[in-house]
């Protein structure tokens, strides 16, 4: 089963989306590197840490849970230069077994290789305007923009933003699986937040994207990284 999911760019106009979306659909099923994930070498080097809800992963799926969340791993299976599209499959016992991987490396493997991609960027620089201080809101992603919400699973990320930018705490906000969003805490409440979360993703984010409604805390003074409201908990 191949799901596409075009990502796009605030700087792009609706033109230049269509067309990456009429290249994407035209250019069919992606090379897969079908040789390479039944090499431990190449595994090694393309598997990267992602997270999804914590709702019960394909029991196939090497999954661990993380605060509200699982976090899995996925291996590059093919990159095309054409249309940048990026393939991708979810790690499994059989997938490691093959390439005769264990799944300790694989962890370890994934774990380094997500932490030398990930970068925190201001939203006014994503978003193509001078980054003057004056903007609060940062955007923490991979380098591509692929399962950038594995962020959450590095404290030190943040520890090195916090201790450049002066702040003591940061509230985390899952815009997708693809990023997030870090906030220096003031007088927002948790909650608030969540639901901006929910609002967002009701009316944005593509469901097969999207992480429950919740905010995050960071704390330099302990490093750590904490569920502080998730909405998803509620009861009607």
């Amino acid at each position: 089963i191949v799901n596409p999911i075009v990502y796009y760019s605030a700087a792009e106009t609706i033109e230049e989306i269509a067309d990456r979306i009429m290249t994407v659909a035209s250019a069919g099923i992606p090379d897969f590197n079908l040789e390479g994930i039944q090499d431990a070498g190449y595994v090694a080097g393309h598997i990267y840490l992602a997270v999804s809800r914590h709702d019960g992963e394909d029991a196939s799926v090497i999954a661990r849970p993380y605060l509200n969340l699982d976090v899995i791993m996925k291996v590059v299976m093919g990159e095309d230069d054409r249309t940048g599209m990026v393939s991708t499959v979810k790690a499994t016992s059989g997938l490691l077994e093959m390439a005769g991987m264990s799944e300790e490396d694989a962890w370890a493997a994934a774990y380094a290789n997500s932490r030398s991609e990930m970068t925190i960027r201001s939203m006014a620089e994503m978003l193509g305007f001078p980054d003057d201080g004056n903007f609060p809101l940062h955007v923490a992603t991979t380098k591509s923009g692929n399962d950038g919400a594995a962020a959450l699973c590095y404290p030190d990320l943040f520890a090195d933003f916090c201790m450049e930018k002066g702040f003591e705490a940061l509230y985390i906000l899952p815009s997708s699986t693809q990023e997030v969003i870090a906030v220096p805490t003031g007088p927002h409440q948790a909650s608030q937040l969540a639901q901006m979360v929910r609002d967002i993703n009701g009316s944005a984010a593509d469901p097969k994207i999207q992480l429950d409604p919740a905010a995050y805390l960071y704390c330099l003074s302990d490093n750590s990284i904490s569920v502080v409201a998730d909405l998803s908990k509620e009861v009607a």
